[in-house]
């Protein structure tokens, strides 16, 4: 059968069809990387229509996260975070609480500026 879409992206529409608020993607990353870029940037697409979602696997959880403020507490993500822009850059960023803070930063995708930045405190924002 051919189709346009993966089957994450297919299953997606169907919970969201379903009134789904939040989806939680497992085992969304693996060997094929072309597979695992598609469903990172799949939730951008979740987010911009009004859901929460996830990809989670025994090393990281992934979401993608709009313009506003988040605190980010270390038992929900672990003890290490990165944000890395979908975008060309992501403007004005203020990281509170990890090694290093950073107010009012400009992310590139193109860099590795905010690569592994440790949480130091019960939680960062």
């Amino acid at each position: 059968m051919k189709k346009d879409f993966t089957d994450t992206e297919l299953a997606c529409d169907v919970a969201i069809n379903e009134g789904a608020k939040q989806i939680v993607l497992l085992g969304a990353t693996g060997r094929r990387m072309d597979h695992t870029l598609g469903v990172i940037y799949l939730l951008e697409h979740l987010e911009n229509k009004g859901v929460t979602a996830y990809i989670v696997d025994q090393n990281n959880v992934i979401r993608c996260l709009k313009p506003g403020r988040y605190d980010l507490h270390e038992f929900e993500y672990g003890k290490y975070l990165s944000f890395i822009p979908l975008s060309d850059s992501a403007e004005c960023i203020t990281i509170k609480g990890v090694a290093y803070e950073v107010e009012n930063a400009r992310f590139l995708r193109t860099t590795t500026l905010g690569i592994s930045n440790e949480i130091t405190n019960d939680k960062a924002f």
